[in-house]
């Protein structure tokens, strides 16, 4: 009978004084609550059980050596346990060949490990009980527990720990993470190859894997959903900053993982169609973040035609590209060269890469697609603002006026972000005092001469001074990188602000509405301004980042010394 359920049987055996005529009253009661006992499940009342069950004693003994090749360990837990739970949370190191038996007894405590064909010869065994075992209540251990024994004459002693983080940059429990020794040649792949050496991370995420032989290793962290061990593709996942390297028995710390890789699964293109003579559309399944095209004739003439992207606010996952010299009739192929915002390049089928194009001349005008304005902008920053058209634009000799409401001219300058997106920028500050411009698009044309009809409406407004609060800081790093990029923000989903980084490595921000932020700082390796997850095949690590605590910024106030350490 379980320790954790009173079971109504044991107070009738204790009242001695009870009068017959009593008892029988309660007999019925007294079935009842025994049938209750005999169920395996949760009590109805009581406290809610919340102490986590722990491994109590182990055989062998962890690091023993010279062990019987017949020897089936076993593992005594503190508490009844959930044998269905050990399926998926109990790793061996080395795997066996053929999948051991699971056995329990002494009422559900002790697990004896079978293994088919009894041990290997000369082998260091290391068996984890996982964060994923837990008790009848379904408490989890408090972290994974690990020991490891020999049947030769020594064993192991290299490790590596760490802490894993979600896809927030939180410290999560019950992760799975796998090491992978690496073979000169050869690039592990998590998604059809079982990891040498597993555990799941515990309470604040942290983590430990033991009794490793020197060499190099290449860690991956998941969350195992279906327990099978493998990285499926719905499954986030993270890679570490760098390999792992163990010499002489090391103990190595390694900076935090994070679950980056929350989206593996490339966007797919359906369809690529002629709009007219000109243009060309490519739907995707999801939006794409950054597309180049190339398309040729391969029976006339096989170089490429030039094709231009034109860029729009945000992703989308309909994309019109501009090409010129399409001859009308003619079927071109085309090389798509296309990302989502995780970095998963696009797939395409055979027939979806080729078009036909059009005899159709252009009738659409040259239109203003979107402006980026109406925003708030400190008021010690520069005004400006971003205007898209709807197809590729060259600015005329003019071009480059804005007009206050009252015809006044605004003094500033254009530049050409791409072919079809133009940035402006005010000479002077924002001030204090609300801007509403007017701005002429007719010195913008299309690729036949043909103005822009339009005219955009501006709307900008200040930050109040009063309301607004700055932070500085330092990042602590004993390995400083290249590149390095700090972001505050709001811990509330809010707005993201840069903070300008020395290159002593102190930071500073102003400028910031009052909130809770956290300062994240990484280093941008590849120089696209953003933190970048790594990639798994071909290999990429992450890029090394950290995340500090809490910052509070207050109105008219500077919050200093904000510290943020990377391992």
């Amino acid at each position: 009978m379980s320790r954790k359920l009173f079971c109504f049987s044991c107070w009738v055996g204790n009242r001695l004084a009870i009068s017959f005529r009593a008892y029988l009253r309660i007999v019925p009661c007294l079935a009842l609550c025994c049938a209750a006992c005999a169920r395996v499940g949760s009590p109805g009342g009581g406290p809610e059980d919340t102490i986590p069950p722990c491994v109590v004693r182990v055989a062998p003994e962890d690091s023993a050596t010279r062990v019987s090749l017949r020897t089936n360990p076993r593992v005594e837990f503190s508490e009844r346990m959930n044998k269905a739970s050990a399926d998926q949370a109990v790793f061996i190191t080395p795997y066996p060949v053929r999948y051991p038996r699971f056995e329990w007894s002494r009422g559900d405590r002790v697990l004896t490990i079978g293994f088919e064909g009894g041990l290997e010869p000369q082998k260091t065994y290391v068996i984890t009980i996982g964060t994923g075992v837990t008790d009848l209540h379904g408490v989890r251990l408090a972290s994974a527990q690990a020991f490891a024994f020999s049947t030769g004459d020594s064993i192991h002693r290299g490790r590596v720990q760490g802490v894993v983080c979600d896809g927030r940059f939180v410290p999560a429990s019950g992760l799975t993470v796998g090491l992978f020794p690496l073979q000169e040649g050869l690039t592990p792949d998590p998604a059809v190859e079982y990891a040498a050496y597993v555990t799941q991370s515990g309470n604040a995420g942290r983590f430990s894997i033991g009794y490793l032989p020197d060499g190099k290793y290449r860690l991956f962290v998941w969350r195992d959903a279906n327990g099978d061990g493998l990285i499926g593709e719905d499954e986030p996942l993270g890679l570490a900053s760098a390999d792992v390297v163990i010499e002489d028995g090391a103990h190595v710390r390694i900076p935090a993982v994070c679950l980056g890789l929350a989206d593996r699964t490339g966007p797919r293109l359906e369809r690529i169609r002629a709009l007219d003579i000109r243009h060309v559309e490519l739907l995707f399944t999801e939006p794409v973040d950054s597309v180049r095209v190339e398309a040729l004739e391969p029976v006339f003439d096989a170089r490429p035609i030039e094709c231009i992207v034109l860029g729009t606010p945000r992703a989308s996952n309909r994309v019109v590209v501009y090409c010129g010299g399409l001859r009308p009739g003619a079927t071109y192929g085309a090389h798509v060269y296309a990302w989502d915002r995780a970095g998963n390049p696009a797939e395409y089928a055979p027939d979806t890469t080729s078009f036909v194009a059009s005899g159709q001349v252009v009738t659409t005008r040259l239109r203003a697609e979107s402006v980026e304005d109406n925003r708030a902008i400190s008021p010690d920053s520069a005004a400006g603002f971003s205007v898209w058209t709807n197809d590729l634009a060259v600015p005329a000799s003019g071009f480059g006026r804005a007009f206050q409401d009252d015809g006044t001219i605004v003094d500033g300058a254009w530049r050409r972000v791409h072919a079809n997106h133009f940035e402006f920028e005010a000479t002077t500050l924002m001030g204090s005092g609300e801007r509403n411009w007017v701005v002429p698009l007719a010195d913008l044309r299309d690729d036949r001469g043909n103005p822009c009809e339009d005219s955009v409406r501006v709307t900008l407004y200040p930050v109040r001074q009063d309301s607004m609060g700055e932070v500085s800081g330092e990042v602590s790093d004993s390995t400083p990188g290249r590149n390095l990029r700090v972001l505050l923000r709001e811990t509330e989903e809010g707005p993201v602000f840069a903070a300008v980084v020395s290159d002593s490595l102190s930071w500073h921000a102003n400028g910031l509405p009052a909130g809770d932020y956290e300062v994240f700082a990484w280093y941008d390796e590849d120089g696209n301004g953003r933190w970048s997850p790594g990639s798994v095949i071909p290999f990429v690590p992450a890029e090394r980042w950290a995340v500090s605590g809490t910052v509070i910024v207050r109105p008219r106030w500077t919050t200093a010394g904000v510290a943020v350490r990377f391992e």
